[in-house]
């Protein structure tokens, strides 16, 4: 029963580990198809560290999956499971069938340290994926770049630590390598020296406890005590509290930087959010969809992003979706300018940005993308004035219109396009074909339209 139980629950849990690895393989699978599809630039940038992590994880997941094949089928072969029968008899094997079962073994111990070697390497995959996943909120990220920022000093300091360290272990070695057995060889003095580093120093508790001041080489037992008294303050006590220090040191100039950040939720209020936001867009298209796509400058040609642009780029978003996009877009332009600002030292007092933004900024990042939006309408306008004017000029002077049916003529003409502008607004056209529909947009950037990407 304790037998089958196992074997349920070790199924399960390579149905999980299949599962996970086809699901991770599927989306990276759509991704690369997709940037292939936009063109080599846009295929070798999707080739990045991440990328890469995800398909080395995916590689050596199915490499491990068919080595773990080859290796049941030999476990599983005729000569070696016919030792499981009550009459097996081992007394009564030949030569020739004891040397074949020898060689299955060995054949099998092969396939065993193969797949365990490349579990490790899949084990070291899933730990990158792990600080993948930790870039999506910045107070987990802060330990991964306490360590990148450290690592330029501590590879220097580990350049002095191995000098030092070979160097006392080649000492112990001269000094007491007659008497200690740890210390005999090069080699195994570096390993006991290692090991008195991190705690272990039985040799010298039993070295201490001789009533005679000497080894039996005669060596006075007071070098024994110089050389690790001088080698656990030197290397234990400073240079290893140096390291800590460095590190430290790396991760106060990280939660500084994380303090000063406009947006830096807990695990727990990026959570909410994202529950929030999987309930706000539940119908929409998703994320990766429209960066896929985007990846096309066809598929979004102008520089000025607005909600009739976003909705002609793509005919199937909904008009929620486009502000929805538009409204994020814009509150997150503002916490990366917030944070930028602190960093530079223009904006010590601030501690956090507000999820709502002012819709003042709002008009005012707006009326250059508005501005640009209707010069169109607006020159066509004055064009259509123009010609009204020159034509009731000619049928006054010609005396075929009064003041007042004039006045009637201005009035009806200025009717006309207000029902014509209001008629393009409700359609998403103005006279001459589609044009952005600016006045509801939320939009963000730097005031110049030119400048103005999502």
């Amino acid at each position: 029963a304790d037998t089958a139980e196992i074997a349920v629950q070790q199924a399960v849990v390579n149905i999980l580990f299949v599962c996970c690895i086809l699901w991770l393989a599927y989306a990276e699978l759509k991704d690369a198809v997709a940037a292939m599809a936009h063109g080599c630039k846009a295929f070798t940038e999707y080739w990045g560290v991440w990328n890469s992590v995800d398909w080395s994880c995916i590689a050596l997941s199915i490499v491990t999956m068919i080595i773990w094949g080859i290796r049941l089928g030999y476990i599983n072969s005729d000569q070696l499971q016919s030792v499981h029968k009550d009459d097996f008899d081992a007394m009564a094997l030949t030569k020739q069938e004891l040397q074949t079962m020898q060689e299955e073994l060995q054949v099998i111990r092969a396939w065993s340290i193969a797949v365990r070697g490349l579990t490790t390497c899949l084990a070291i995959t899933i730990i990158l994926q792990f600080f993948k996943g930790f870039r999506a909120n910045p107070r987990l990220q802060i330990v991964a770049d306490a360590i990148l920022q450290s690592l330029n000093n501590v590879a220097h300091f580990f350049l002095i630590f191995w000098t030092l360290f070979a160097c006392f272990a080649i000492i112990a070695h001269v000094l007491f390598g007659n008497d200690i057995i740890l210390f005999s060889s090069v080699l195994s003095s570096l390993e006991a020296s290692m090991s008195t580093l991190m705690g272990e120093f039985e040799w010298y508790v039993q070295m201490a406890g001789k009533k005679s001041g000497y080894l039996n080489s005669g060596m006075p037992m007071v070098f024994v005590h110089l050389w690790f008294v001088v080698y656990i303050c030197f290397a234990l006590l400073v240079l290893f509290n140096m390291l800590l220090a460095m590190v430290l040191d790396s991760y106060g100039a990280a939660a500084q930087v994380l303090g000063k950040r406009a947006d830096a939720p807990t695990i727990v209020t990026q959570t909410w959010r994202y529950i929030r936001r999987m309930q706000e867009t539940r119908r929409f298209i998703p994320l990766r969809t429209l960066a896929r796509d985007l990846l096309s400058l066809e598929c979004h040609p102008g520089k000025v992003v607005t909600v009739t642009s976003l909705e002609a780029a793509f005919p199937q978003m909904k008009h929620e979706q486009a502000r929805y996009l538009m409204r994020t877009l814009f509150q997150e332009d503002k916490r990366q300018k917030a944070t930028q600002r602190v960093l530079e030292g223009q904006d010590q007092s601030l501690g956090g940005a507000s999820q709502d933004f002012d819709p003042k900024e709002v008009a005012s990042a707006c009326l250059p993308a508005f501005n640009a939006a209707t010069q169109p309408l607006l020159a066509e306008l004055i064009t259509k004035l123009s010609t009204l004017e020159s034509k009731v000029e000619k049928l006054q002077s010609n005396g075929l219109m009064d003041a007042v049916a004039v006045d009637s003529l201005r009035t009806r003409f200025a009717k006309e396009m207000v029902t014509e502008i209001q008629g393009g607004h409700e359609r998403g056209e103005g006279p001459q074909g589609p044009r952005p529909q600016s006045i509801p947009v939320v939009c963000c950037g730097s005031g110049n339209p030119a400048e103005d990407v999502f």
